[in-house]
């Protein structure tokens, strides 16, 4: 509907209802009416004075129309005419008898004011309420804003105890976008969702729109009792649009939760059955139920960030330790790798493989990084002048090549750490090289020109293709520990690291076998022809002050990478 007919029709409907409660509008008809009486009654007192004009009972006319619209501006313009007309036979001023046309001109008058501010009230009060709700309800697709819902404003008698609430999203939005365009995909969302409220079976439920992408659903009873609903509500949800003659499918994710109406009156509907849509787009069906603990597991997550940041920042719980790489050709101590630690006063041994994830995913592993920089870079000034000539390894994530700051204190270290430079290794995970890979790439061409050595960590897990591996310029590959651990048990094992050592050394590249912790795997990777390992049983990962007594008393040579 065109909006100039909109508003034409919500004044019409504007004008059949009162602009206040049932309160105010027994206090305001007591009013009029005590109005109209005084009114007439000063009227008929004061005859011979000017100020007492038949004028005097617009007031109460007025008030009708503000408050009762057209109805009762005109309603009570018609008691004035009649009060007008026979309570008051005289003319006011001149004291003589009104005749029948000033009577029937006083009448309409009366009734034209009437009329007039009665619509002039519901003119602007039906513009008032077609701008709250342009607020309140999406125009294309005629759907109340899920932020403006509240089950305490429903149609219910009596609200249920339990409500089972869903969100749908169209997974496959952002796909459509980025090969049809904006406004193809904005008119999928608006059908898909227009054809779900019509195929939609249950009138019981409220449909509103959380953003473009997803709508929220909330039917009254618990999820044991909307079993059938649910299957229906799926079945509604269509699986392809038609949009300028292009099928178009829609692959969409449904997130399911059940919620106490206590829950609902105190924060927002859809809170967990978001959280449950969320999952729901990485599960094969795409469909997901809240689950309460996953929940504590993300709140966890975001208590161990905010702390890993303020520790980040003080340096206390936080150290390195350092793990040695052995060459099997020489027995010879040749490398460590630098691994971080954090022993937080809240939450204990947090291991890297837990937090350095989230860290990459809340934004905070720059910070990590350049704290890791730091400290290994003064551990490696330290072993120079204490004569240990061995090579380090810092792990870097794959943001941390993009980030400007970082490189720039990569670029600087040649020149701080001079002589002591030599030997110094980056590493990078496999899954980190794939991420961006053009961007990575060229940043590990400046760092390779720069002087650093570049290794590959974790091969074997992140999908890089042959074409890929091709294009890179590395001096390591670290093949992951997961072929390793089973290395004796898997002639599968046996045949990727084989495969592996093979076209590693086509290029020059040095093999390192990771999770090394018995001395039969030891052997066959010797027999396979990978010569550098590294693992628990070469030494576990030890605080620098340790490692370097360690690497004083230990059975194996030491290599001089200055020589």
């Amino acid at each position: 509907m065109p909006p100039n007919n909109r508003l034409f029709t919500r004044v019409i409907r504007t004008n059949l209802h009162p602009n206040v409660g049932r309160f105010g509008q027994t206090f305001a008809t007591f009013v009029i009416i005590c109005s109209l009486g005084v009114s007439s009654h000063v009227a008929m007192v004061a005859r011979s004075n000017d100020f007492v004009w038949p004028d005097i009972m617009i007031l109460p006319i007025i008030l009708a129309g503000l408050i009762f619209n057209v109805p009762g501006g005109v309603l009570v313009g018609l008691v004035a005419t009649l009060l007008q007309g026979l309570i008051i036979p005289g003319d006011l001023v001149d004291t003589h008898e009104f005749a029948i046309e000033n009577w029937l001109w006083w009448g309409g008058f009366y009734v034209f004011v009437g009329t007039m501010i009665g619509s002039a009230v519901a003119f602007l009060t039906a513009g008032s309420k077609e701008v709250n709700n342009l607020d309140e309800v999406d125009v294309r697709t005629g759907l109340r804003h899920a932020s403006k819902f509240s089950i305490l404003a429903s149609p219910y008698l009596k609200l249920p105890k339990k409500y089972t609430i869903c969100v749908i999203n169209i997974r496959n939005y952002s796909d459509i976008q980025a090969v049809f365009g904006y406004m193809t995909a904005k008119e999928l969302a608006i059908q898909v969702f227009a054809n779900f409220q019509q195929q939609l079976a249950d009138k019981s439920v409220t449909v509103l729109r959380i953003s473009s992408t997803a709508i929220g659903v909330v039917r009254p009873g618990s999820l044991l009792e909307g079993g059938a609903f649910l299957e229906n509500m799926a079945k509604s949800i269509p699986r392809h649009i038609r949009i300028n003659n292009i099928r178009l499918p829609i692959r969409p994710a449904i997130g399911v939760a059940e919620a106490e109406s206590s829950d609902l009156t105190q924060r927002a509907p859809f809170d967990k059955a978001l959280f449950a849509c969320e999952k729901a787009a990485t599960e094969i069906y795409g469909v997901a139920t809240f689950d309460s603990e996953e929940l504590n597991s993300r709140q966890s997550n975001l208590s161990l960030m905010d702390d890993l940041y303020k520790d980040l920042d003080q340096g206390e719980c936080l150290s390195m330790h350092y793990q040695p790489k052995l060459c099997l050709k020489d027995n010879m101590i040749y490398a460590a790798e630098a691994l971080i630690r954090w022993n937080s006063p809240k939450h204990g041994n947090v291991p890297p493989d837990h937090f350095i994830p989230l860290a990459e995913k809340a934004g905070l592993i720059g910070g990590v990084t350049k704290w890791v920089l730091d400290q290994t870079v003064r551990e490696l000034e330290l072993w120079r002048t204490n004569g240990i000539q061995i090579e380090m390894s810092v792990n870097l994530a794959a943001d941390d090549l993009v980030d400007e700051e970082i490189m720039d204190i990569l670029r600087a270290l040649p020149k701080r750490l001079g002589s002591a430079f030599n030997g110094l290794e980056l590493e990078l995970t496999e899954t980190g090289l794939v991420k961006d890979f053009e961007a990575t790439t060229k940043a590990l061409e400046e760092l390779k020109r720069i002087g650093f050595k570049i290794a590959i960590d974790d091969f074997g897990t992140g999908y890089s293709s042959l074409q890929q591996f091709k294009r890179i310029n590395v001096d390591t590959v670290k093949i992951d520990q997961y072929f390793i651990s089973d290395l004796m048990k898997s002639e599968e094992s046996q045949d990727i690291v084989s495969a592996t050592v093979t076209m590693c050394r086509s290029r020059n590249i040095t093999i390192l076998a990771e999770g090394v912790e018995s001395e039969e795997v030891l052997a066959l990777l010797r027999q396979l022809g990978c010569n550098h390992v590294q693992g628990y049983c070469i030494a576990k990962p030890m605080p620098a002050d340790t490692f370097r007594e360690w690497l004083a008393s230990q059975q194996y040579r030491v290599a001089d990478v200055t020589g």
